[in-house]
């Protein structure tokens, strides 16, 4: 009994582990479920005007081919990208979604691995771009139901995300079948077959016709007969999305899909700014113009720093131009249709030149003064990270400095340079026009020529253009209050054949002769003022005995005064000071002066 009393107290023995399996399966290596994967897709572009910027970014990667950096390459006419309506009729109202396509400058990848989950091949920079994760995320932002199109050569490919393919109980399910054209180019009979033997492509080819499986299979052949029609039909890779039913939400609120189209097209052109101009885009049939800063901005001035992401600025002996920095432009202007705005930032990355992040007042974090109206006047800087260095969020839409081991020291050596630039370029203007008021006024004189340049065509980017430089541009460390700055007066402003609008110079100061009426030139304290040059050389009348006995106590001139001891006599006549007209020798060297600088 004790015996068995002891057995019954002993715990039952473990089972042999499973052996290692060397392939799980893609339901195993999921840690979530498909309908929560999808639904925290949707979740990652604050806008849906972000969640379309990012697919933007899918086609001009896969559309611009890696010899575009280089400033000999000349492009062809050949890239193209189209933003257009989905709408089975020629009605505008009949559309129920937007539809991008665009041409690529090399074969397409399996849509096997272009709908994979967290597959990316952006890490190498010799692949096209809609091989990321940024297509799922987007497309799931913009609509519950998407189909991807693809064309290499005779080879097509349909791609499938939907939410309603999406289970609690498995993971994400993002279908994709390959069809090859037969001689008539059509696509119907095995288009046909793949809905007879697929569930999830029936129960998707409806919900694209409304319900009506007929009408939404007639509409995919159409997409597919867009593949090889019009521009497209010479073109050996096009890619194509159609978003059926996008959302309305986010903070960029719109009626459908034209207006959200419309509004695409007018921040597309601020949003970018390395899109070549041989680049074909158009949304609703127009042609997008990606010269944006070059057209709006006043003294549109071009500076090049390099920054340092691991070592301060304030304890690197190599400082001003890190050794092992990278290179960035940065732009400055002044914008008149802000003109009482305040210092706005705007950052650039990646190839295409996508705006990461904008600042409406960046003074503070440029450690520029921000009280009242100072850094105001609509100055507007630019920087271009042109090589792509900075670190960025998974959907582009901020800086992720702390990924980085040294982040902090990153960011803080870029606001630093970017304060110091800022700084002089604006103290360059506020002395030359002498106040804040004056500027302002300038810069707002300038809103005529600044739509002028709106139908002016310009061939240049601001990646090549020849905007104004400062020659002789040095900097010193202020460690006490924690800035970079650079002396004024040691430089000299070149201009650039590209800088468009310029702020009008001001007149030089007009000489004031002394006012005339009675006036003590006795100070309160007893002591006479007197002139160090001559009397003038003019003809004036004969002096009174009051001049003679006190020649020290001329009329008062624009210059240097010195002091005397002079006893204190009764005020002088109005008899005393020259006759109207006269002007003292000092101001006719003042007034030849400024005529010899005009």
């Amino acid at each position: 009994q004790q015996q068995q009393q002891q057995q019954r107290q002993q715990p039952p023995p473990l089972p042999p582990p499973p052996p290692p399996r060397a392939h799980p399966r893609q339901e195993e290596l999921a840690l979530v479920n498909g309908l929560g994967m999808w639904r925290s897709w949707g979740r990652n572009f604050t806008s849906p005007i972000l969640a379309l910027l990012d697919l933007f970014d899918n086609a001009m990667d896969a559309t611009m081919p890696p010899e575009i950096d280089d400033p000999n390459y000349k492009p062809s006419e050949n890239m193209m990208v189209r933003l257009q309506l989905d709408k089975e009729t020629d009605n505008e109202r009949d559309a129920t979604g937007i539809m991008m396509m665009n041409n690529c400058y090399r074969r397409i990848p399996p849509l096997v691995e272009v709908l994979s989950i967290h597959k990316s091949c952006k890490g190498d920079t010799d692949q096209i771009g809609e091989n990321g994760v940024g297509v799922k995320q987007a497309c799931a932002a913009l609509s519950e139901l998407s189909f991807v199109f693809t064309k290499n050569r005779n080879e097509l490919g349909l791609g499938i995300l939907a939410e309603i393919l999406q289970t609690p109980t498995e993971a994400p399910y993002l279908p994709s079948w390959n069809f090859i054209t037969e001689q008539d180019g059509s696509v119907h009979y095995a288009l046909t077959q793949r809905i007879n033997d697929s569930e999830a492509l029936e129960e998707c080819v409806k919900a694209y016709g409304d319900g009506d499986l007929e009408r939404g299979l007639d509409r995919l052949e159409k997409h597919f007969r867009r593949l090889n029609t019009g521009v497209w039909a010479d073109q050996d890779y096009v890619f194509l999305m159609v978003m059926h039913k996008i959302r309305h939400t986010g903070s960029d609120a719109f009626k459908g899909p034209k207006q959200f189209l419309e509004m695409v097209h007018s921040e597309l052109p601020r949003n970018y700014i390395h899109i070549p101009v041989e680049f074909d885009v158009q949304v609703l049939g127009k042609r997008l113009d990606f010269q944006y800063w070059q057209r709006r901005l006043i003294e549109l001035t071009k500076f090049q720093s390099r920054l340092d992401p691991e070592n301060s600025w304030k304890d690197a002996k190599d400082w001003d131009w890190p050794s092992k920095g990278y290179s960035v432009n940065i732009y400055l202007g002044f914008d008149p249709y802000r003109s009482n705005g305040k210092a706005s930032l705007y950052i650039y990355s990646r190839r295409s030149g996508r705006l990461i992040k904008s600042t409406e007042d960046a003074r503070h974090i440029l450690g520029l003064s921000s009280g009242g109206t100072d850094y105001a006047q609509g100055l507007t800087i630019i920087m271009d990270d042109v090589h792509g260095n900075l670190p960025l969020t998974p959907t582009k839409q901020d800086l992720a400095f702390g990924h980085e081991q040294n982040g902090k020291i990153h960011e803080l050596n870029m606001l630093a340079w970017l304060g110091a630039y800022s700084h002089y370029y604006y103290q360059y203007y506020l002395s030359m026009h002498r106040k804040k008021g004056n500027l302002r006024t300038v810069v707002m004189d300038q809103v005529k020529d600044v739509r002028k340049n709106a139908t002016r065509e310009i061939r240049f980017s601001l990646l090549h253009g020849n905007f104004n430089t400062f020659i002789g541009l040095q900097f010193r460390q202020n460690i006490k209050y924690d800035k970079i700055r650079s002396p004024m007066g040691k430089t000299e402003l070149r201009p650039g054949q590209d800088t468009l609008v310029r702020l009008q110079r001001p007149a030089p100061p007009e000489p004031t002769a002394p006012k005339r009426g009675r006036a003590s030139v006795y100070p309160p304290n007893g002591l006479a003022m007197r002139m160090e040059s001559a009397p003038s050389q003019q003809q004036q009348p004969p002096r009174t005995n009051a001049y003679q006995q006190h020649p020290t106590a001329a009329y008062p001139q624009h210059g240097h005064y010195s002091m005397a001891h002079q006893p204190v006599q009764p005020p002088l006549t109005h008899a005393t000071y020259p006759p109207p007209g006269a002007i003292p020798p000092q101001q006719q060297q003042q007034q030849q002066q400024h005529e010899i600088e005009k």
